[in-house]
C-alpha cells in the first residue's frame, strides 16, 4: 500500500509535464467561449441555460477525447520513457499502473470542471448578470456529475488503448468519432442507450436546443453500469497481476 501512495504521488507530479495539457486547455477555452455565444445568441443570457449549453457541447465536442487523451499520454509515458520494467521492479503490477493513470486523469477532469464553473461564474458577474445561489449549485452540480459520466464512458477505450505503445492516439480519434455520433443519434431518442451521451440523460438535460427527443426512459444508468461493468472486466482481462506482461507486449 505504501508503495502504491508513493506512486500515486508521483504520477501527480507527472501530469505537469503532460504535453496534451496546452491542447486541453485552448480547447476548454474555446468550447467555453462558444457556449456563451450560443447561450447569448438571442440576446439573453442566463447562467442555467449555458449550463446546459455547456453540457451539449462537452458531450459532442470535449470531455471523451480529452479524457482518452490525458489518461492515454499518461499511459504511453511509461512506454516512451521505458520505464515499465523500474515501475514493475518497485512492486507496481500493471493493473495498479492503469488504475493510478486513470485516478489522476479522473482528477484532473474534476479540476478542469471545477475551474469552468468558477471562471464562468466570476465572468457572469463581472458583466453584471445576475447570478442565485440556485443557479449556482445547479451549474455546478452538473458539471461534476457529468463529468463523472463521461469518464466512464471512455473507460473501455483507454484500458483497450493502453495495451500499445501510442495506442492512446487511436483512442482519441475513437472518441472523438463517437462523440461527432452522438450528436446525430441523442436527438434521436438514443441519447439513454448510447454511453457517450447517456450523462445528458441521467441529467435531464433539456433537447430542446437541439430539436429533437433526447430521453428514452431511465436507460442512462443502466447504460454506464454497463459500460463500467465492462471496463472492469476488460481491465482484469487485459491488465492482469504480472509485472513483465506491458513489457512484453
Amino acid at each position: 500500500m505504501g508503495d502504491d501512495m508513493v506512486y500515486l504521488l508521483a504520477e501527480f507530479q507527472k501530469i505537469k509535464r503532460n504535453n496534451t495539457i496546452f491542447i486541453v486547455i485552448v480547447a476548454t477555452v474555446f468550447i467555453n467561449l462558444m457556449s456563451a455565444f450560443q447561450t447569448n445568441y438571442d440576446g439573453t443570457f442566463s447562467l442555467k441555460e449555458y449550463a446546459d449549453v455547456l453540457l451539449w457541447n462537452h458531450s459532442c465536442f470535449l470531455y471523451p477525447v480529452m479524457i482518452t487523451l490525458i489518461c492515454g499520454y499518461l499511459i504511453d509515458l511509461e512506454y516512451k520513457n521505458n520505464t515499465l520494467k523500474n515501475i514493475y521492479l518497485a512492486a507496481v503490477n500493471s493493473r495498479t499502473l492503469v488504475c493510478v493513470k486513470l485516478f489522476v486523469g479522473f482528477c484532473f477532469l474534476l479540476i478542469i470542471a471545477i475551474l469552468e464553473f468558477v471562471c464562468s461564474t466570476i465572468g457572469v458577474t463581472c458583466c453584471h448578470i445576475g447570478v442565485s445561489g440556485e443557479s449556482a449549485v445547479y451549474f455546478l452540480a452538473r458539471q461534476i456529475v457529468f463529468a463523472v459520466c463521461s469518464f466512464i464512458s471512455v473507460l473501455p477505450i483507454i484500458i483497450l488503448s493502453a495495451q500499445k505503445e501510442n495506442g492512446y492516439l487511436l483512442g482519441s480519434l475513437l472518441a472523438a468519432f463517437l462523440e461527432i455520433c452522438g450528436i446525430f443519434l441523442a436527438p434521436r431518442g438514443l441519447c439513454g442507450y448510447y454511453a457517450i451521451t447517456a450523462g445528458l440523460e441521467i441529467l435531464n438535460f433539456n433537447g430542446e436546443m437541439v430539436g429533437g427527443t433526447l430521453f428514452s426512459g431511465n436507460q442512462g444508468e443502466v447504460t454506464l453500469a454497463i459500460t463500467l461493468g465492462l471496463s472492469v472486466l476488460l481491465l482484469y482481462i487485459l491488465c492482469p497481476k504480472d509485472r513483465d506482461y506491458m513489457i512484453e507486449k
